[in-house]
């Protein structure tokens, strides 16, 4: 119900959680190349 009652807060924040996960990814995908 927050979602819908402020998406000011809930929006950013969920954009920076997917951001955060992006760049682990990214992390985890430079170590495989160099691991590889």
């Amino acid at each position: 119900m927050r979602a819908l009652i402020r998406p000011g807060l809930y929006v950013p924040s969920y954009y920076r959680a997917v951001e955060h996960i992006a760049e682990k990814l990214i992390k985890i995908r430079e170590k495989q190349e160099v691991y590889a």
